[in-house]
């Protein structure tokens, strides 16, 4: 806050994000030639990242330098607020190379949603742990991590999006949400078995539900013999 420089970068930049940079007149981040010195660079911003989306926020007049840049790369600086929704203004404000596309909307930072996509078996009713699910239309990258069948994208910009979910012998499925600013948005996909290819309608099972089939099988045979006995008991008794 009303710092001469907010963050001194002169070796590897680490990832910065969920930052609130305020005053003006003053350069937030100021980031040193190191050519020839090495050392790793993240982003100030990983668009294809969900975890690391940026989500800054650089306060400031326009005639101010919020991103100094020495260095002869370009850096990404995605997905964040610079007071402005001008890109030409965005630009007047970083010294140096960036790439700051797609910016966030003018007092949305570090308002992102969340988004929790639980996927079932449908037939089963247990998780899909092989799952993949994608977001479009999103700079976000399809995901397959997932804690026991619950695939997350932890920082979503506010926006409407359709959840694409594919797996292996089932059919894929989308839905369309809506996520707002801040919000934790949990849905379930449910999903179904795929028809098997020429088999003219026939079903196949989802992968390790044989053993249960069997199960439902001799269950039911148990039942009709029951019910035989119990309505051969009641004739003999009539009689």
């Amino acid at each position: 806050v009303n710092m001469d420089t907010g963050i001194l970068l002169f070796g590897g930049i680490p990832a910065i994000f969920k930052n609130n940079f305020v005053g003006t007149g003053n350069t937030h981040i100021f980031i040193s030639d190191n050519s020839g010195k090495g050392g790793a660079s993240a982003p100030i911003s990983a668009v294809g990242d969900p975890e690391r989306p940026g989500l800054n926020k650089f306060e400031g007049s326009p005639s101010d330098i919020a991103v100094d840049n020495n260095r002869p790369e370009e850096i990404q600086m995605e997905v964040n607020d610079w007071g402005t929704d001008v890109l030409e203004d965005v630009d007047a404000r970083i010294d140096g190379q960036a790439d700051f596309e797609p910016i966030l909307a003018t007092g949305s930072s570090v308002l992102a949603g969340s988004l929790f996509v639980t996927v079932i078996d449908g037939l089963t009713t247990e998780r899909v742990l092989d799952a993949t699910v994608s977001l479009a239309v999103s700079p976000y990258p399809a995901i397959t991590d997932n804690e026991d069948g619950v695939y997350s994208y932890a920082a979503v910009l506010e926006d409407s999006y359709v959840v694409t979910v594919e797996a292996e012998d089932f059919d894929l499925v989308t839905r369309e949400i809506s996520i707002t600013s801040g919000e934790l948005l949990s849905i379930v996909i449910t999903m179904g078995i795929e028809e098997a290819k020429g088999g003219g309608g026939c079903a196949t099972l989802p992968k390790g539900s044989s053993g249960r089939w069997s199960d439902v099988i001799v269950l039911l045979g148990a039942l009709a013999f029951l019910w035989g006995y119990r309505t051969y008991r009641q004739r003999t008794l009539s009689t």
